[in-house]
């Protein structure tokens, strides 16, 4: 049997996957192939299905459930990819207009993959990321308190806002900062313990 880690087209986390097309996943995660003779391990064999095509895989569920998923071998789209995605211009351009926040002179909006690549950001590299929802600062006004003080730039990701953790998506995290009081002032700290208050 082998337990899913990831939310996956039609899988849950903790899934228990125990079959693939009726073939038995054997504790090591790997499933036997008799026309070649030899045991392959799942991810090889999902990777091995044809493009467009699918195939049934047998898990079970925490509740106890047992349940035939249907594995289909397609190109993922939109929010489907994760929050770490390369967005288009045209396909995305929806989400680049209204994901985007201004607060005292300060840009926010959430990490994409194009920013992880401009500004070298080794530690969200890699697949292992794509799933994490991150808020980062995209830009400042050169007139403003925050660009003058010189301790945040384009580029840093914000930790918490008046000390509450910055919440797991966009809408949560747009609803947080329109209820703050424009009047108080605002404490930002970022992954990199940089703090600020404007």
């Amino acid at each position: 049997m082998l337990r899913v880690g990831l939310f996956v087209d039609n899988f849950e986390v903790g899934d228990v996957m125990y079959s693939l097309d009726g073939r038995c996943v054997s504790d090591y995660g790997e499933v036997w192939c008799g026309s070649s003779g030899v045991s392959r391990n799942v991810c090889d064999v999902l990777s091995s299905v044809g493009w467009g095509s699918s195939c049934v895989v047998g898990v079970l569920r925490l509740g106890g459930e047992c349940v035939d998923v249907d594995f289909r071998y397609s190109e993922l789209r939109g929010s489907a990819m994760g929050e770490l995605r390369l967005l288009d211009s045209v396909l995305d351009a929806s989400v680049l207009s209204q994901e985007v926040l201004g607060m005292k002179g300060v840009t926010l909006k959430p990490l994409r993959l194009n920013d992880v690549v401009h500004y070298k950001m080794a530690d969200y590299m890699g697949d292992e990321h794509a799933h994490k929802f991150r808020i980062m600062v995209a830009n400042l006004d050169s007139h403003a308190v925050a660009y003058h003080a010189k301790s945040i730039r384009p580029g840093d990701i914000l930790h918490t806002v008046n000390n509450k953790p910055v919440p797991d998506n966009w809408n949560e995290f747009a609803q947080m900062m329109k209820e703050l009081d424009s009047e108080q002032p605002l404490h930002l700290t970022t992954e990199s313990n940089k703090i600020i208050i404007i």
